[in-house]
């Protein structure tokens, strides 16, 4: 006979999961739009939300917090992700938002009311279901979500360890929010008779008090055959008691198996296969013991936190065996890109080289895949474990740019680049963005050097073009020759739309500092068509403040603000507000030149505090100019040639972006 992986002297224990409607009546009759269960783990919390979002017609939207959750813009692309269904490609943006502005300047409500704007419309009978919302750890975290739940106007159930920072005592006391504590969670004697079906009213209540209606003690229990429970014992150990009759009820191999599945951060066959061949056949058996629960709509495998916890506890695997287990989870998770699930594990097991070695290749992933967005929780692991590589440098490189740290940017991105090997993708990378952060220092001599150095490791058509791209932009600053960097461009502008906007914009450029701005007009009238194909807001915006700077300098002040107001419109979709200033520069020149002196000095003022407020040098100094422009504007002949070479140098700086 086939080993069951049960030993003989234990039966196999049922699953006494059962309905609630104590509870589901309570969330039925509730007013509230927000409806919050807060108890600690072990409380049937995750079980009562998919009780009652399946019944009455319910549509649900899921959503499991992860630790991951702490950085809110992992949060804002998992939740983006959660209500595509409703949206659509109302969010596809979002991550251009993110990268545009700076993590210190980062705006949690802007995110929230991003997103929740595009659900503008749905169904009165949806629900976003937020599963381990105590995951949301960080306060900006929760400001983006309370901001999200109020604009979107969505109905929402949580599940948490703790009350969010939102729910204010005036909001639950005004019937905002509707809460069911612990003290509700907990079953009563009637619940946990239909739990202990067959028990006898003595061994019952004993039992229940000495649980205090903890479900995870009544539950687990239930599981095992009656037992004698220490008199004295507290609820933690009763709960270990029981948790240790159920694991002396598995074969050796099958604890073996689940102390290994407890470091999984998500289990289906496939992951346990992995984990230990031959592991997923057990699965079933984890399942009949009590340990696991299957999910039939996802095809997964759920281990209770508490029960995890424990087997952690009980089964003390060796290091070595550890080290084999969290290789090939997150060579697993790392393959199907599953980086929560990575994170989650890497955090749990910081002394791990194989954790150490997993979280270099996710940075190097995020790296090659260009979302720098998602870099933050990841490098602040790398600090936390003194992870030292030219990966990890690179990626405190693109974060260090995005905050305005262009010296430590440029320090770092070359130190990478030194180090990477020839093969690396990622070694162009590091050599462009020190060019980039040496371009922003004014220093084009040491970007033009960058660029080279990137141009000449470039591996891929991607990367070779943003090489021939920062040459260009280096050279036409020195104003030397830029003719081969553009015709390179011109080159692969034939089939691509993206570079032949980048190719009308350096023309552009060229044509307002080297005086042939009616020829590069031309080329812009040109290309003009092809936006509409440009799914990039940085390379879209680029070329329309570009061509907005030289219908000014041609004097075509109408048809400057028209383009002003399309660029104004594509900032607005990408989040790009950094841009801000730089646009409303080619709105106040083109209203100088119109005479139109009142609305100038408006969007002057606007723009001043804008540039003050983000820190933009480059924008703070050339448009700090103008107001004795708009000021004196009886003699506007005199002040406009100053105030329009200030211009050309604000246009410059928002190309750098």
């Amino acid at each position: 006979m086939k080993d069951s992986g049960i030993a003989a002297e234990i039966e196999a224990p049922r699953r006494h999961i059962i309905e609630r409607p104590r509870l589901t009546r309570l969330l039925d009759e509730a007013d509230a739009r927000i409806l919050m269960l807060v108890a600690p783990a072990g409380y049937g919390k995750t079980t009562l939300a998919r009780q009652w979002v399946e019944t009455a017609g319910r549509l649900c939207l899921w959503l499991s917090a992860t630790p991951a959750f702490t950085d809110p813009n992992r949060l804002a692309i998992r939740l983006r992700d959660t209500i595509y269904p409703i949206i659509g490609s109302a969010g596809d943006h979002l991550e251009d938002r993110l990268r545009s502005a700076p993590p210190d300047q980062a705006e949690p409500e802007a995110i929230g009311s991003f997103l929740g704007s595009a659900m503008d419309s749905h169904d009165n009978r949806l629900w976003l279901v937020v599963d381990d919302y105590h995951h949301l750890e960080s306060e900006e975290a929760e400001r983006l979500f309370d901001q999200f739940v109020t604009t979107s106007g969505i109905q929402v159930l949580l599940a948490s360890r703790r009350r969010p920072r939102w729910a204010t005592a005036r909001r639950l006391i005004y019937g905002e929010i509707l809460e069911l504590g612990q003290s509700a969670l907990a079953m009563n004697h009637e619940e946990a008779t239909e739990v202990f079906d067959g028990r006898s009213a003595k061994q019952l209540a004993g039992l229940v008090a000495l649980a205090d209606g903890w479900p995870a003690i009544l539950g687990l229990a239930a599981n095992t055959v009656a037992a004698d429970v220490p008199g004295n014992a507290v609820r933690e150990s009763v709960y270990d008691f029981f948790a240790d009759e159920l694991y002396l009820a598995a074969t050796a191999e099958v604890r073996e198996v689940l102390a290994k599945f407890a470091l999984a951060p998500s289990l289906d066959a496939d992951v346990a296969s992995r984990i230990s061949p031959g592991a997923d056949a057990l699965l079933d058996v984890a399942v009949r013991l009590g340990f696991l629960q299957f999910e039939k709509m996802t095809g997964s495998y759920v281990m209770h936190s508490l029960l995890r916890d424990f087997l952690v506890r009980k089964c003390r695997l060796g290091a070595d065996e550890i080290e084999v287990v969290v290789k090939r989870l997150t060579d697993h998770y790392l393959e199907q890109r599953l980086f929560d699930d990575v994170f989650v594990l890497v955090r749990d097991v910081p002394q791990s080289e194989a954790g150490r070695a997993a979280t270099n290749d996710a940075l190097a992933k995020l790296l090659e895949e260009n979302r720098s967005e998602s870099l933050g929780p990841w490098l602040e692991h790398a600090q936390n474990i003194r992870l030292v590589s030219p990966v990890a440098d690179l990626a405190s490189a693109e974060v260090a740019f995005r905050k305005g740290q262009y010296k430590h940017a440029e320090l770092l991105a070359a130190q990478a680049a030194e180090r990477l090997p020839p093969d690396s993708v990622l070694k162009a990378r590091a050599w462009f963005r020190a060019g980039l952060s040496a371009y922003h220092e004014n220093r084009s001599d040491s970007a033009l050097t960058h660029h080279r150095a990137a141009l000449e490791h470039a591996l891929r058509r991607e990367e070779r073009m943003h090489a021939v791209w920062g040459l260009l932009t280096a050279t036409l600053e020195l104003e030397q020759d830029a003719q081969p960097w553009l015709d390179e461009l011109e080159a692969a502008a034939v089939d691509d739309p993206i570079s032949r906007v980048r190719l009308a914009n350096a023309r552009l450029g060229s044509g307002y500092r080297f005086g042939r701005i009616r020829e590069a007009l031309n080329d812009g009238e040109a290309v003009w068509p092809l936006l509409e194909r440009v799914d990039d807001g940085m390379v879209t915006s680029a070329f329309l403040n570009s061509y907005a700077v030289c219908l000014v300098l041609a004097a075509e002040y109408e048809r400057a603000i028209a383009v002003v107001q399309r660029e104004m419109a594509v900032i607005e979709e990408y989040g790009l507000t950094f841009a801000v200033p730089h646009a409303l520069a080619s709105k106040i020149a083109a209203n100088v030149g119109r005479r139109h002196y009142a609305a100038a000095l408006r969007d002057l003022e606007h723009a001043e505090r804008l540039a003050e407020r983000s820190g933009d040098a480059f924008s703070t100094g050339n448009i700090a100019e103008p107001p004795q422009i708009a000021q004196r504007r009886r003699d506007s002949r005199v002040t406009f040639p100053r105030f329009e070479a200030n211009y050309c140098r604000c246009t410059r700086s928002h190309s750098r972006h």
